[in-house]
């Protein structure tokens, strides 16, 4: 324990973010239907997670069908469908 880690726990070096929000997906296409400043600071945030090697996922609702993928700026997302 002298390594200033508690005993039993590990050290994670990964780290992930999961939102769920549909027009962030615009924003990352540069659609004319993203509006919003909310959702234009979180897809900026993604982008720059991702730049940042996190492993970055946003469930979208529309745009994509569920279990189909899309990777725009090494953020990934993910359609889960519309009743979820």
């Amino acid at each position: 324990m002298g390594d200033g880690r508690k005993q039993g726990l590990t050290h994670l070096t990964e780290r992930r973010i999961v939102l769920t929000n549909d027009v962030i997906y615009g924003y990352a296409l540069n659609a004319s239907w993203a509006v919003g400043g909310a959702e234009r600071a979180q897809w900026l945030l993604a982008r720059s997670l991702a730049a940042k090697d996190w492993d970055v996922k946003i469930g979208v609702r529309q745009r994509l069908e569920a279990g189909q993928s899309d990777v725009i700026d090494g953020v990934e997302f993910i359609g889960i469908g519309r009743g979820q």
